[in-house]
């Protein structure tokens, strides 16, 4: 009879604590909430104080009546409930009226072994994303290549300043468009890296960007090219013959022969020696 008592009064207090408990994450969570203003956010602060004078009367509660069991409960300190920031983390609440401290979803092993099991599932669905979006980002820094490219060709002979301007601009694109692509092949680089970083084409882009070189930093550590995937794919339908002749000559929008395409190519590589103040900027 004086144990069934003793375990009534150990209940209460489990319950008694697991309600201030519960009070404190939720004024917790209050906090978090955007659009709060200071004498609310004050207001808060005095709740928390007093649930935080509560919660140590209610763990001396705790002890006194978990001292008295057979047999006896550890002992609780007010910092290990203070660090409580989830229900989950809160063990005692497992020991409730029905006992489920053997249930096997109860042991912490098992729970860390649930949660790493979902970890790891959550993070192959993100690599399936990410395999997506870097091909995505890729084309995206490569169209804007071809897209300057495309309009200083048109602009070279018709509209100097103009064709000037977009250079400047293209100069600064470019770099942080390196810096991208760097990234980019640092993340193909590592070991289990399931993507690819092949060039793709957006719907509605046209077929003729193709025709256009590759920028500089488009090509893998060891100077690979990293073709477009139409090119990719005629380069293995070709026979083994086809691999001795000669490059077909890039055609340049806007030009109308392999001269002025040349001059082209020489324009674009004179950019940064032309604009020594870009390096400044």
């Amino acid at each position: 009879m004086l144990g069934e008592l003793s375990k009534r009064r150990y209940q209460r207090a489990v319950d008694n604590l697991e309600r201030l408990v519960v009070q404190r994450l939720f004024e917790l969570s209050k906090l978090g909430i955007s659009g709060i203003g200071y004498k609310m956010r004050e207001k808060i602060g005095k709740a928390l104080k007093a649930h935080a004078e509560a919660i140590r009367k209610a763990i001396t509660e705790y002890n006194r009546h978990a001292a008295r069991l057979n047999p006896p409960r550890p002992p609780l300190s007010p910092t290990e409930v203070m660090n409580v920031a989830s229900l989950s983390e809160f063990d005692l609440l497992r020991d409730t009226h029905q006992d489920v401290r053997q249930q096997p979803w109860a042991q912490q092993a098992n729970r860390k072994a649930t949660n790493a099991y979902f970890n790891v599932k959550r993070a192959h669905e993100e690599i399936k994303r990410l395999n997506v979006e870097s091909v995505r980002l890729f084309t995206s820094v490569v169209d804007e290549h071809f897209d300057y490219y495309c309009a200083i060709s048109r602009t070279l002979f018709t509209d100097p300043p103009l064709a000037q301007e977009l250079s400047v601009r293209w100069t600064y694109r470019d770099r942080v468009n390196k810096k991208i692509a760097h990234c980019l092949q640092q993340t193909a680089s590592l070991s289990g890296f399931t993507g690819n970083l092949l060039y793709g084409r957006r719907v509605g882009r046209e077929v003729s960007s193709f025709g256009v070189p590759l920028p500089s930093w488009a090509t893998w550590s060891n100077g690979t090219n990293i073709l477009p995937i139409e090119h990719t794919h005629a380069a293995v339908n070709t026979d083994s013959e086809s691999d001795d002749d000669d490059e077909d000559e890039v055609v340049v929008p806007g030009t109308q022969n392999g001269q002025e395409a040349a001059n082209f190519v020489h324009f674009v590589d004179r950019l940064a020696l032309d604009n020594p103040d870009m390096d400044s900027e």
